[in-house]
């Protein structure tokens, strides 16, 4: 997880290619670390361990947060760092689509870093990461995750679809 955190800094010295290179496949490694996590807890919906119980997860969850404070603290230093704002844009939408329930740690995480703190979160990260889970995250997860992000001012209010259709199964959000 110290790794994940401080990734910008470990690769900083490589030509941005292979800086991008590492950043796709730390990020793809960390995802099939959250679709796991979600697969084996549920989806907070019913299906199996829900939104308690990530205690035998501590060592899981501790690398998906590391892996969002990195992209975190990226997004915070663009335009400079190893990465384009298109990388970490493309590394958040990637986690993103990995969700696989309503809440925990991993929805969480992902939330914390795509919420505009210090103005260094590029608002294409938000808007690439909803569109990103409404395509591949549990349906719940990707609407919970739209939901929380207008919410928090990372996107548009106009971007979450009226509450009538979050218990459908198909589509994700709106706009987008």
């Amino acid at each position: 997880p110290r790794v994940l955190a401080a990734l910008g800094e470990c690769v900083a010295a490589l030509p941005r290619a292979a800086a991008a290179a590492a950043l796709r496949r730390c990020v793809a490694a960390v995802a099939n670390v959250v679709e796991g996590v979600g697969n084996e807890r549920g989806d907070g919906n019913g299906d199996g361990g829900g939104l308690d119980g990530d205690d035998g997860f501590t060592a899981e969850i501790e690398t998906i947060r590391a892996a969002w404070r990195g992209l975190s603290a990226a997004m915070d230093r663009l335009p400079r760092g190893p990465w384009t704002e298109d990388d970490i844009v493309a590394a958040c939408a990637k986690l993103c689509g990995s969700i696989r329930r309503a809440g925990g740690p991993e929805l969480d995480s992902a939330v914390d870093a795509l919420t505009a703190k210090s103005g260094g979160v590029p608002s294409s990260a938000a808007r690439a990461s909803t569109r990103a889970a409404d395509e591949a995250a549990h349906p719940f997860a990707a609407k919970s995750l739209r939901t929380r992000l207008a919410v928090a001012g990372s996107i548009p209010r106009g971007d979450v679809p009226p509450l009538a259709t979050f218990f459908t199964g198909g589509g994700g959000g709106g706009g987008g």
